[in-house]
């Protein structure tokens, strides 16, 4: 299908794909975060960290190609832009609570601000409470639990559950990636 022809089904489809994993081993969420940085040129972004499961091009509900992922996306991407600026919204403050291995974030002191490389789609909420809920993994001795912080630019925000990927409950904002200095 070409991005004009996608169905409410197929959108239903996607955004419940984001909801379920934005990442992993997926084939569908690797190929969505691979679409976002082709489409918005996030370079500076990683997907190293991503598992890789089947072919992308194997995985199901791929139908609509990185042609129409990228359509889709920007979609997002126009609306968001276009609630934010109606509000007069230049910057928001984001949170993120992590639960991770301490050799895959360079931050393992307890407080303070340092350079994370992003995923090209990365989740954040705008609520401290809920991104203090994403670290309740649980420590062990090789993990470390951080809720970061940034103000982000709102050029920096592909979506939001009124607008696209994000779920309301969590309160998210869907980041486009790249390195930012977030503080712990």
């Amino acid at each position: 299908a070409t991005p004009e022809e996608a169905t409410s089904e197929e959108v239903r489809v996607l955004v419940h794909q984001w909801a379920a994993t934005s990442g992993d081993t997926d084939p569908r969420a690797i190929a969505m975060q691979e679409s976002a940085k082709q489409e918005f040129g996030l370079n500076g972004s990683t997907t190293a960290h991503f598992g890789r499961g089947k072919n992308l091009d194997e995985g199901e509900n791929l139908s609509l190609g990185d042609k129409g992922r990228r359509a889709f996306l920007r979609a997002q991407y126009n609306e968001t832009q276009a609630f934010f600026a109606e509000h007069n919204i230049t910057h928001v403050t984001l949170f993120r609570g992590v639960v991770h291995q301490e050799t895959l974030l360079p931050l393992s002191q307890k407080s303070g601000v340092g350079e994370v490389t992003m995923s090209p789609l990365s989740s954040f909420s705008f609520s401290v409470d809920t991104a203090l809920e994403f670290t309740q993994g649980g420590p062990s001795s090789s993990n470390a639990m951080h809720v970061l912080a940034a103000r982000v630019p709102v050029s920096k925000i592909l979506s939001t559950s009124r607008t696209g990927f994000g779920c309301s409950r969590e309160a998210e904002m869907v980041v486009l990636g790249g390195t930012y200095r977030l503080r712990v």
